[in-house]
């Protein structure tokens, strides 16, 4: 594939680039996990559950994937129905939900996992120690700022 045409302005260019490899990006993840049998975000909920292991409850889940509360809910009581998640009542508070994952959904994210951590492995793989480490402490940068501009609760 060749470089595409850029507008030789940095802000310009640097966005177009940011849009097209998000784009890209999601595309290829989709692909990964269509032939596993599974959307993206389910993946990414299972893997937000392991994130937090205890006490987890879908605005936890939240604050890592930024999903339309609606949309979350519908993929939650689709994944339940699947088998993949356990949805349950806090006995403390029963306005609250705990979600956990249950053996199936164990063993599909055990699979899906080994296909997940291939792309990035395979993509990263251009840039040198030293690239990858200005680039992560980029992407922070762009996180803190795109936070601050929406307003929304840093994940600690």
């Amino acid at each position: 594939m060749r470089k595409i045409k850029l507008y030789g302005e940095p802000v310009k260019d640097s966005w177009l680039l940011l849009h097209e490899v998000s784009g890209s990006l999601e595309r290829c993840e989709e692909e990964i996990f269509k032939q596993i049998g599974m959307m993206v975000q389910e993946y990414q909920v299972l893997k937000s559950i392991k994130y937090y292991k205890t006490n987890v409850t879908p605005t936890k889940i939240n604050r890592i994937l930024n999903l339309d509360p609606n949309y979350l809910s519908y993929l939650l009581k689709r994944m339940e129905k699947q088998g993949l998640i356990k949805r349950t009542k806090d006995m403390a508070d029963h306005r609250s939900i705990r979600l956990e994952i249950t053996s199936n959904g164990n063993g599909i994210y055990n699979k899906a996992k080994k296909s997940a951590e291939k792309l990035p492995k395979a993509l990263i793989s251009v840039l040198t120690t030293d690239e990858l480490s200005v680039f992560v402490d980029i992407l922070q940068k762009l996180r803190i700022k795109i936070n601050e501009y929406r307003n929304v609760e840093e994940i600690t």
